[in-house]
């Protein structure tokens, strides 16, 4: 077995070696009829790779020569072995050593997918009598080299599976609707396909972890984020929760749910929708870090519609901005839904869709997946109804096979409730035929940059570990910093080519722990600056400095708009970083994400007597802007904090003196001091609390290397630079480089 890069695979023996000794040349079909030897590999890696069969061939006594050999692999054609591409041989053990080696065969293995193989030899019928009363004696040596599976997602495996028509797959395109823009899902159809899929479990899994694809769905996590190619799944069967009513007639168990015992029909009011994102979320433990919070739409098609929508009208209508009868909101964001309405219509063959899901009901029966429980059951869809009456409704699959709606709370009404969700993106196609006898397995990526980074940091001393204690909005926490005069921290932004432009250079700050919400779970992400001053001549707000303050002569206020120093009003966040720059990234707004930026604000007559450590905690205090903001923000796009500025140069310069006190080693040490050349000035996100020199404040890096607070957010002869900066998506994966200028490092999602 021969492995390179991050590659394992396991190879069984499944029948005794193969030799010739005193052989006597074979026809073709005496040789294929010989016994094979048989053998079996399997990646154990969650990567992919490719492999090559070897046959290496052993330095012996009377040795028939490798010219009038023949060998078949499998049911492909005979090939003398000397006619086969020649390759290094590798093998030295107890039986020998290798002195040829040829390649009889190349294939790939997916993560975790097996390959079993005959190999037959025999002498071959062209020798001559002189290779008689030899013997041939050969090792198989198994070749693995990571391939671009390793970077195929279960998204993109579907997807790629959906240019097989036999795979039941169909790719659909969507108009835009009142919430979203035209996009395109990739979704399983028919009466029984291969959407099987082992969730929950790694080892010993049941039919209480099987779980079935919905499909390929574009997906966003808040409300402006951008969509995502995520895998949406459904529980194949009813799910029993500790809340389950009894005395159903409505599904197998005899337990159900009312989808709102409260009495509306408002989604993140209800009591199924609060079940099934605690009992059923906590359930699930150590899986929940594979679901992504996804955004639910709630728009509410019209009861008195009901026989004539099509599966196209029932899309439309759950994604338009009208709400149910009891006026909830029209989209919610969390980890566990139910499907829709059109899900359930999707499931039928194409051929089979018209007219309406109503009308339809005995194809829908037999032949759409989604209807899988008998012809007396009732299952909850997450979609209310909004036709005014007495009693507020829901839409349900019914016993028939049709779409209807029902009371959400009636006390006869206990349907069947199937928890649905959408699988992180980066989650891995990790083997299995998708059959219910043969799943599908997931895998969590292991390749993703933050965990690159942690990694490397016990090798580069460039990455050190910094410990925080808790501060006023933050508990203990721990970064992973890039430190010195110049780190290989730089990664290519936007750009998929070899030679990156130096406009999609930027550098990795480091893996900072980091909220999406004000509650929410903290998570290790990777924080990249651009590494040159950003321009651009669309918002409006770009103008000329006074002398050199920046590379190019032009730079922004802090905030042009307001003399307010409140970050969520100034008009870098909200005209330019947020907008024209966000705007710009295109298809690789996918790789951030929206996170939760501190304002705690700085004093500047403080400036001389901050240390590094007490920047961190202040930043991260409740104490407010002079203009009183917000003490955070989340965004897409933000400045680096002035912390990071001081975490930039080697630790021996984070003791309790002050950056001021070090400003000239800064400049030469501090690979975030990189606008020299000039007499460059950098704004920060900080504002000031206080009111230096009567003027409303923010932060800033000055060309002698230290940090201050003085500078007016809105005078006119204060146009300085601005790097943007944001955090990576936690499940964005290195894809190569070694993080040098020349050779940045690059991603992949």
């Amino acid at each position: 077995m021969l492995e390179t890069d991050c590659v394992h695979i396991d190879m069984e023996d499944l029948s005794e070696g193969i030799s010739l000794r005193n052989a006597y040349p074979l026809t073709d079909e005496q040789g294929y009829n010989t016994k094979p030897y048989r053998f079996r590999i399997t990646n154990t890696c969650n990567i992919g790779v490719d492999y090559n069969v070897n046959i290496e061939v052993f330095d012996i006594a009377n040795r028939m020569s490798s010219k009038n050999v023949a060998a078949k692999v499998d049911e492909f054609e005979k090939k003398i072995l000397t006619s086969e591409i020649s390759t290094t041989p590798t093998y030295t053990g107890d039986e020998g050593t290798s002195i040829e080696s040829y390649n009889v065969y190349t294939n790939t293995l997916s993560p975790g997918e097996s390959k079993s193989h005959d190999i037959r030899i025999w002498l071959d019928e062209s020798a001559g009598n002189d290779s008689q009363n030899k013997e041939f004696k050969s090792k198989i040596v198994i070749e693995a080299i990571q391939n671009q599976i390793a970077q195929m997602t279960f998204s993109e495996y579907i997807i790629d599976q959906s240019k097989s028509q036999d795979r039941g797959i169909e790719r659909i395109e969507h108009e835009a609707t009142e919430q979203i823009p035209a996009l395109t899902d990739y979704r399983y159809t028919g009466a029984n396909p291969n959407n099987y899929v082992y969730f929950g479990c790694s080892e010993n899994c049941t039919e209480e972890n099987l779980y079935r694809i919905i499909g390929v769905i574009p997906t966003q996590s808040s409300e402006n984020g951008a969509y995502e190619n995520r895998v949406k799944l459904i529980k194949a069967s009813e799910y029993i929760g500790p809340n389950a009513e009894d005395g159903s007639r409505f599904t197998p168990s005899g337990k159900g749910y009312k989808w709102n015992a409260d009495g509306n029909n408002k989604w993140e009011e209800s009591t199924l929708k609060e079940e099934l994102n605690t009992e059923y979320w906590n359930s699930l433990e150590e899986y929940q870090k594979y679901i992504e919070p996804s955004k639910w739409y709630l728009g509410s098609p019209l009861g008195e519609k009901q026989s004539t929508y099509t599966s196209e009208q029932f899309y439309k209508e759950e994604r338009s901005k009208t709400p149910g009868y009891s006026q909830g909101a029209i989209s919610y964001i969390d980890n566990i839904g139910l499907m829709y309405p059109s899900d359930y219509g999707y499931s039928l063959e194409k051929k089979y869709r018209e007219p309406s899901i109503y009308e339809n009901e005995l194809h829908y029966r037999s032949q759409a997946w989604l209807y899988n429980m008998e012809e007396k059951y009732y299952e909850w869809t997450i979609t209310p109804e909004n036709t005014s009456q007495d009693f507020v409704k829901v839409w349900v699959v019914d016993k028939q096979g049709r779409i209807d709606y029902y009371r959400a709370y009636y006390d006869n009404y206990l349907f069947i409730a199937r928890p649905t969700f959408y699988l992180k993106s980066s989650i891995m196609y990790g083997g299995g035929l998708g059959t219910k006898e043969e799943p599908f397995q997931i895998i969590e990526n292991s390749n993703r940059m933050s965990d690159y980074i942690i990694a490397k940091s016990t090798t580069d001393e460039t990455i050190e570990k910094v410990s925080h204690e808790a501060t006023e909005q933050t508990p203990t926490l721990t970064d992973y910093r890039y430190t010195g005069a110049n780190p290989n921290n730089y990664v290519c932004f936007g750009y998929e080519g070899e030679r990156c432009p130096d406009e999609n250079l930027y550098r990795i700050i480091g893996v900072i722990p980091t909220q999406s919400s004000e509650n929410g779970a903290y998570e290790n992400r990777v924080k990249l600056i651009k590494t040159s001053n950003y321009v651009e001549n669309e918002s409006g707000y770009l103008e000329n400095s006074i002398g050199p303050a920046t590379p190019e002569g032009t730079g922004y206020r802090w905030n042009k708009d307001a003399n307010i120093n409140n970050w969520e009003e100034s008009s870098l966040n909200t005209k330019v970083l947020n907008n024209i720059y966000w705007n710009s990234l295109g298809e690789y707004q996918k790789y951030i994400e929206s996170s939760k930026w501190y304002l705690g604000s700085l004093n500047n007559d403080m400036y001389e007597l901050y240390t590094v450590g007490n920047l961190y905690n202040v930043e991260r205090s409740n104490v407010s802007s002079y203009s009183g903001g917000a003490t955070f923000y989340i965004s897409n796009i933000g400045l680096m904090y002035p912390s990071d500025y001081g975490y930039s140069i080697s630790k021996e310069y984070w003791n309790n003196n002050s950056i001021s006190n070090y400003q000239n080693e800064y400049i030469k040490n501090a690979w975030l001091y990189n606008l020299s050349g000039g007499e460059y000035v950098e704004w920060l996100i900080s504002a000031s609390h206080d009111f230096p020199n009567g003027s409303v404040s923010a932060w800033n890096i000055g060309y002698t290397g230290n940090i201050w607070g003085g500078f007016s957010v809105i005078y006119f002869a204060q146009v300085y630079a601005i790097r943007p900066t944001f955090y990576l998506k936690s499940s964005v994966l290195f894809r190569g480089g070694e993080g040098t200028i020349d050779n940045p490092y690059y991603l992949s999602i």
